[in-house]
């Protein structure tokens, strides 16, 4: 327990100060880690199938939306990064993760993190505080993925598309598959009613060891919000 909290501390600490999206599935972030010394290059793309009803762009503030993280990989089993979203007032989201527990038999992979770490107060700090774990099923038949995230930053950011008050707790679910070495299938599930809540299920193919792109449909639990297709190219080098 002393382990997690010092953890927890180290994230919260380091996250303003460097410069990513932690890893993820789809949509939600996953317990792997980048390796220490290496660096992740991840360009995703969100295109809304319609405008929302409203006539605004989710899950940002132009439709189709760009999403440009850098992440590192840092001693210790620590990741921290940076994202950037053209087109936006406030583009900078910063977060980071550590690797508590690797798995063994009986025993889970544990991650905590933080994402969605703004640079305004008012208009952007969201500051998603989670802890995941992760449980390989045998045979290789796949992952099975279990945590919670809460909101830890300004209260009236949590709302639903008609500026309702939602939910800043929220349930993580996932289940991915590596199929063989060059497909791998994956979906994820985040509660709630604000812009963070979906269904998401998608497909990655790589390229090469180090090159690989994911291609998705994102389902919100928020009706006002229509459903979007997203295109992830992901670069380790």
């Amino acid at each position: 327990m002393k382990k997690l909290w010092l953890s927890v501390g180290l994230i919260i600490w380091v996250s303003p100060m460097i410069w990513a999206t932690p890893s993820t599935l789809i949509w939600i972030p996953s317990t792997d880690i980048q390796a220490q010394g290496t660096a992740h290059l991840g360009i995703d793309n969100y295109a809304t199938l319609k405008r929302l009803r409203n006539g605004k762009a989710f899950p940002f503030a132009t439709n189709p939306a760009l999403d440009i993280g850098l992440t590192w990989g840092l001693p210790g089993n620590i990741e921290a990064g940076i994202d950037y979203f053209p087109g936006t007032d406030d583009p900078l989201f910063l977060n980071a993760k550590a690797l508590l527990l690797r798995e063994r038999e009986g025993r889970p992979n544990l991650a905590v993190g933080i994402y969605n770490v703004g640079t305004d107060r008012d208009t952007t700090a969201y500051h998603m505080v989670y802890a995941l774990a992760s449980k390989s099923l045998p045979a290789g038949s796949g992952r099975v993925h279990l945590g919670m995230t809460q909101g830890t930053g300004r209260r009236h950011l949590f709302v639903d598309s008609k500026g309702n008050r939602a939910d800043r707790s929220m349930l993580l679910l996932g289940y991915d598959r590596q199929i063989n070495p060059k497909w791998w299938v994956g979906v994820d599930y985040q509660s709630g009613k604000s812009a963070f809540g979906a269904f998401n299920v998608g497909a990655a193919y790589s390229f090469s060891p180090n090159t690989s792109v994911i291609l998705g449909v994102d389902f919100y639990n928020d009706s006002g919000y229509e459903p979007s297709l997203t295109a992830q190219l992901d670069i380790n080098f």
